[in-house]
């Protein structure tokens, strides 16, 4: 025979109410864990240090051309595969986050005469250099070669990229 009387009411209205906080906190916890673990890989793969020099909150203005890289690659393997747009303006290259990635992950605008792009491979990937940052830029041919042709009708004889 079961019991009823205050002890099962009040039992039932605890049960009642950690499932209501539990539903009403999840949202809360679950996007911050998700900004967590963004920020963690924008620390490790070198997008943190890359924003100290390039950080632009206003980089969609002016872009010419936008191209998705198939992937890019930071420091390490701190891997954006298709989580990047990356386009071109008449001041520099910029890179933006989409999605959820955004968070910890502001717009980058590196200027066309700090891009040094050289003939080193990492794996299958080509290597570009940053002038104001060691973290180097790996992405594939055809993103190096949409890269480097962007540069060069962007970034003029003066401000132009290197070639190394």
């Amino acid at each position: 025979m079961v019991e009823s009387g205050p002890a099962t009411s009040s039992g039932s209205i605890a049960e009642a109410l950690l499932v209501l906080g539990i539903v009403v906190a999840f949202p809360f916890v679950f996007v911050a864990m998700v900004w967590l673990v963004f920020r963690i890989v924008a620390l490790v793969g070198g997008w943190t240090a890359l924003a100290r020099t390039y950080a632009d909150s206003d980089s969609a203005r002016g872009v010419t051309g936008e191209h998705v890289p198939f992937a890019i690659v930071l420091r390490w393997t701190a891997s954006y595969r298709g989580m990047v747009r990356m386009g071109a303006t008449a001041d520099g290259m910029v890179l933006r986050c989409l999605g959820g990635a955004r968070l910890g992950h502001p717009h980058l605008l590196v200027p066309w005469a700090d891009l040094r792009f050289t003939d080193r491979r990492f794996l299958w990937y080509r290597v570009i250099r940053f002038a104001g940052s060691p973290i180097p830029l790996k992405v594939s041919a055809a993103t190096y070669d949409w890269l480097r042709e962007a540069a060069a009708r962007h970034g003029g004889e003066d401000g132009g990229p290197t070639v190394l």
